[in-house]
């Protein structure tokens, strides 16, 4: 078997400006380049014309929100009950109030603690029921409140979940 020599298959990158490319040769003479387009760079362009960059939203210089911000995004980031646990203490430890979104109770309802548990199935019973609601992510809000009815000690937060979960099912057949 013949091995290749790797060196002797270096590769050379050629610049368009220097030599031989579209303008090359006028470039390094010294002659204004040519500027005839490309067609479909035209068009590109064209397209490109309505496209608008979309500015950062401002950030806040009040480091009070700023820690807030941080926190809140890392509980709405953390999978599992022991970093859920972790990280809505550090936002309550904080001082700050969570805020009255789906997304934050219903990761909440991976809490080790059980009555935070029952505080958020309440919250979230009030959110459905008084602002008229729809839950965002039903399945997995089945999932949980289903394990949380089958698998909690207290037998006062398992008729909770499983009275949220009825609920729940009763209004999504009254939809149809």
């Amino acid at each position: 078997m013949r091995r290749r020599n790797r060196q002797a298959e270096t590769k050379v990158w050629h610049n368009p400006l220097v030599a031989g490319g579209p303008g090359g040769a006028q470039a390094a003479e010294g002659s204004p380049p040519n500027h005839q387009q490309d067609p479909r760079e035209e068009a590109k362009r064209q397209r490109r014309g309505n496209a608008r960059i979309i500015a950062k939203p401002a950030t806040t210089s009040d480091p009070d929100e700023c820690e807030r911000e941080r926190l809140l995004g890392r509980l709405r980031a953390a999978e599992g009950r022991p970093a859920i646990t972790a990280a809505a203490g550090a936002f309550r430890e904080a001082g700050f109030e969570l805020p009255n979104e789906q997304g934050v109770w219903l990761q909440l309802l991976e809490h080790s603690d059980e009555s935070v548990v029952t505080e958020v199935i309440k919250k979230l019973s009030e959110l459905f029921d008084e602002q008229e609601e729809v839950p965002e992510r039903q399945a997995v809000l089945d999932s949980r409140l289903r394990r949380i009815a089958e698998y909690a000690d207290e037998p006062s937060t398992q008729e909770a979940a499983s009275k949220l979960q009825r609920r729940l099912a009763a209004h999504k057949v009254s939809d149809l």
